[in-house]
Formats: structure tokens, C-alpha cells, sequence
């Protein structure tokens, strides 16, 4: 079976039916916790030991000495050292790439808000998601979510700011992104360009208080996914004042 035969491509997200009945329920869990891309998108090989995604000597040697010290602690035998270069040289590299992420059972609470130039709310949104493996992905996955809530309400000339250093600089890169976190970054880019104007800055977190209310907002309500039009959010009507 091929992994395509596990995601629904009409609405792009995965047969959770289909995948619990053949996978153990802590495999089917991060099978569907793995977030797909809303694009067809070709599949690319990547190193999951570097950050940006390229494989090199130097990670290689450092994920060898990792298995080196796992195995030595298993054995005391002399043999450790040739059982690690044995099982290194015989990965299958880079046609099988195995990766096992783990994810917390946590959520993690978004918020974004559009405003004028005058400072006026224009729109405001709320939602969540399950945790992440690492808060860049989850600030990724946050800048995707509030892009398309922004293009899905018809705003087309925007000023984009988020308080994540890596992730703002990783947008509004033009460099190829082979990164395990790739595919957003590529899909936030994507709706970038079907604006008519946009500019991605920085701000500091102190800068960010409103969307920063918002996402606490979530995780003190039962509501998932929660909108507003023209109207000021009551949850961050003291950051606004």
C-alpha cells in the first residue's frame, strides 16, 4: 500500500478509518497528527538530522555517535562499534528515509487579527490544534492558518507579523526550503503570492499582545474555531485599548 492510498486527495486529510484498521493506535494517532499539504505538491527526499534538510558527513557522524552510545549502553561487548558502522552503511540512503516524530496530547491555541491602517479591527480569528513537536512548527503552522483565514475573507494587501524570528525570515526567503517543515513554508509563500501587495516584518512579542490574548482565549473555551467581522474580539479588548 502506498501512503497516497491513506490520504483523501479531494479534501486533503488522511482516512483515519483506513489507517487506525491496519496501524497500531499509537502509530495511527501520529500518522494523523502529521499535517498535509492543502497543495499537490511533488515529494522530496530530505535528511531529517540537519535543519535544513541536506544530508552531511558531519550529521551523519553525529547520529552515528548517538547510535554508538545507545548501543554501548545496551552491550559492554567490543563488538558496539562495528554493529553501529555495520547498520549505517547499510541504510538505504536517500530512497528510504524513515522518520518517527512523537507528539505531545496538548493543544496549541492560535490567534490572528487583521487591522487597518487607521488601527481599526477588520477581522479576528481563534482556533487550536494538537500540539507539536517543536514550537516553530507550531508557529508555522499558525502563520498558515491565519494566511488563510486572510485570503479566505478577501484581504489581498496585507502587512504580515509574527514574533518568530525564524519562521518570518523562513517566508520571506526566496532559497528553496528543504526542511522537514518545507512543504509549509513553501505553502505560506504560495499565499503570499496570491496577494496583490504583502510585507513580512518581525515584531517583538510585546508587539504581538493581541493575537497573544486571542490564543489564551482558546485554551480557557471549548470553542475550536471562533470568528469575528468588523468587530473587536472581547477577549483582547484590554490589549486593543
Amino acid at each position: 500500500m502506498a501512503v497516497l492510498e491513506l490520504i483523501n486527495l479531494e479534501i486533503h486529510v488522511w482516512r483515519t478509518e483506513l489507517i487506525h484498521s491496519i496501524f497500531h493506535p499509537n502509530d495511527a494517532k501520529a500518522i494523523c497528527r502529521i499535517q498535509l499539504s492543502r497543495r499537490h505538491v511533488a515529494d522530496s527526499i530530505i535528511w531529517s538530522y540537519n535543519k535544513n534538510g541536506y544530508f552531511s558527513v558531519k550529521s551523519a557522524y553525529k547520529v552515528a555517535r548517538k547510535i554508538q552510545g545507545e548501543d554501548r549502553a545496551k552491550s559492554s561487548t567490543s563488538n558496539a562499534g562495528k554493529k553501529v558502522w555495520q547498520a549505517l552503511w547499510n541504510l538505504n540512503i536517500p530512497n528510504k528515509v524513515k522518520v518517527l516524530k512523537f507528539f505531545l496530547q496538548e493543544l496549541i491555541c492560535v490567534g490572528a487579527i487583521i487591522r487597518n491602517e487607521q488601527g481599526q479591527v477588520m477581522a479576528a480569528m481563534t482556533t487550536s490544534r494538537p500540539k507539536m513537536s517543536s514550537s516553530e512548527e507550531a508557529k508555522l503552522l499558525a502563520c498558515r492558518r491565519s494566511m488563510e483565514f486572510a485570503v479566505d475573507v478577501g484581504f489581498t494587501k496585507l502587512i504580515i507579523e509574527g514574533d518568530n524570528v525564524n519562521v518570518m525570515q523562513a517566508i520571506s526567503s526566496s532559497r528553496i526550503n528543504c526542511s522537514l517543515l518545507g512543504y509549509v513554508v513553501d505553502e505560506i509563500r504560495h499565499l503570499v503570492h496570491c496577494l496583490e501587495w504583502a510585507r513580512i516584518s518581525f515584531t517583538r512579542r510585546g508587539g504581538n499582545k493581541v493575537a497573544h490574548a486571542l490564543a489564551q482565549q482558546v485554551r480557557n473555551s471549548l470553542d475550536n474555531d471562533v470568528y469575528w467581522m468588523e468587530d473587536s474580539p472581547p477577549p483582547a479588548a484590554e490589549t486593543l485599548i
